[in-house]
């Protein structure tokens, strides 16, 4: 019995090699890898919804960042994600873009739609001037950059993507963003949201947004 058992299970294992043998000689994935990468679209697109868009720049951005390292054939078509970019485009200023449709422009659905464009095909690209003139738009004359070019007040987020962003495409920002930095790091603890007093409180994701904008600086 138990040399039978082990039989089996050798047997089982074989037929599991040869298996995957042929259809890596045929091209065809293998049925749990279809399963596998099902799976993970599911799940990268159930977190990466930004303003319960999934169809958002940014939502794309996180989508199509994720799905490079995890899945092995690209998330959408270069004609869905260029549609739905263009479904984007901001009211208020031609060459940026909206976290939703006919919305007006914001800096982070602006950068995200660069850079999804960045990974269409090379004719499908588009990084027109006005879009680089609006993230400069965005930055104080202190160096931190807001989440639009009328907010009233900076934030780390908006600061560290946009310095990646103009870091991408050999673009200077205006002003030095390293005095503005500066005060995002509160003596003795970690990079914070934003400069006000009372927000002392510091995650891993502002310390990588942080980090992000001291190494674009």
């Amino acid at each position: 019995m138990i040399g039978g058992t082990r039989l089996s299970a050798a047997v089982r294992s074989w037929c599991r090699r040869v298996a995957r043998l042929w259809l890596k000689l045929s091209g065809r994935p293998s049925p749990l890898a279809i399963w596998r990468e099902s799976k993970i679209r599911a799940r990268v697109l159930a977190a990466a919804c930004s303003h319960d868009n999934p169809r958002s720049p940014y939502s794309l951005f996180l989508f199509c960042s994720v799905a490079q390292d995890a899945i092995d054939s690209p998330p959408f078509a270069p004609s869905e994600l260029r549609d739905a970019l263009e479904a984007h485009r901001a009211v208020d200023v031609s060459a940026a873009f909206a976290s939703i449709p006919g919305g007006t422009a914001t800096l982070n659905a602006t950068i995200a739609a660069l850079l999804v464009q960045q990974m269409l095909p090379r004719g499908l690209r588009d990084v027109p001037d006005g879009a680089i003139n609006y993230i400069l738009s965005c930055q104080r004359p202190d160096g931190a950059f807001a989440a639009s070019a009328s907010a009233l007040e900076a934030d780390l987020l908006s600061t560290g993507l946009a310095l990646f962003a103009l870091r991408c495409f050999g673009v200077r920002p205006t002003h030095d963003p390293r005095p503005a930095l500066a005060e995002f790091f509160p003596e003795g603890g970690s990079f914070t949201a934003t400069r006000r007093p009372d927000d002392t409180e510091s995650d891993a994701e502002y310390a990588f947004y942080g980090l992000l904008a001291m190494g674009c600086c």
